[in-house]
Parts: structure tokens; C-alpha cells; sequence
């Protein structure tokens, strides 16, 4: 088991990094939000598989608020965003 948690977790980290790339030089500001909404995503998948690895709840609790702040900085760029933009 601790072998394919392994691989999973290089398996997501190796996933971070072209969402870096696309973070790092997306054209739009679209692209770069989902970029980072994305990186965060496989962050918090990182933190439950480190959980399940070490078998401490803590790495949980951690995945759940960045999560909720990820969550909240996607929708205020968004608005952020959506505001700029004249119809």
C-alpha cells in the first residue's frame, strides 16, 4: 500500500508542474486562475495522501482549509475579473 501511495504522490506532483508552466506564462488571467485552482486542487490531494500515508489527521484539516481559501480566491479573482471587463 505505502508503495502505490508513493507513486500517487509523485504521480500528482509531476501534475503540478505543467500547471506551473501554465500559471507561469498563461496568455489570459482565465488561464492562470485555473492553472492555480488546479494546483491547488492537486495540493490538497497531495495533503490526503500524505494523511493516509502517515495516518495523521492533521494533513485532513490542512487540505480542507486550503481548499476553502482556494475556493474563495477563485471567486474574488473572478469577480475581480468580471468587473474589468466593459460589455
Amino acid at each position: 500500500m505505502s508503495i502505490l501511495l508513493d507513486v500517487l504522490l509523485v504521480g500528482l506532483v509531476l501534475l503540478m508542474l505543467p500547471c506551473g508552466w501554465r500559471a507561469w506564462r498563461g496568455p489570459t488571467s482565465g488561464d492562470r486562475l485555473l492553472a492555480i485552482d488546479l494546483i491547488t486542487t492537486l495540493l490538497a490531494g497531495v495533503m490526503v495522501t500524505l494523511a493516509l500515508r502517515s495516518g495523521q489527521g492533521l494533513y485532513l484539516d490542512v487540505a480542507l482549509a486550503l481548499g476553502a481559501l482556494s475556493f474563495i480566491g477563485t471567486i474574488a479573482v473572478a469577480r475581480f475579473n468580471a468587473e474589468k471587463q466593459v460589455f
